[in-house]
């Protein structure tokens, strides 16, 4: 097939943003990402995140407002080194 340049940058757009939802938990399910959950919490999550990205903002931010709203535990890709000394108090 022959794709124009407007629909691979769309396609492009489109894994970036379901690699994101990969990324984010679901936290009303067991260990689900929004990605794999058909909970409502993930269906209203996933559209809140594809308007901020149609509105330019870039993962960082959208990751930052997240865990400001949800706390850390909203990430499934924590900083190990932080995650590894919460848990372990010296």
């Amino acid at each position: 097939p022959n794709f124009s340049a407007a629909s691979l940058n769309l396609f492009a757009e489109d894994q970036t943003r379901i690699d994101f939802y990969k990324t984010i938990r679901c936290l009303v399910c067991d260990g689900q990402s929004i990605y794999d959950s058909e909970t409502v919490f993930a269906q209203n999550l996933r559209e809140q995140i594809k308007l901020k990205f149609d509105e330019g903002f870039s993962k960082k931010n959208i990751k930052n407002q997240l865990s400001k709203i949800y706390g850390e535990d909203i990430s499934f890709n924590q900083d190990p080194m932080i995650t590894f000394y919460g848990q372990y108090p010296f």
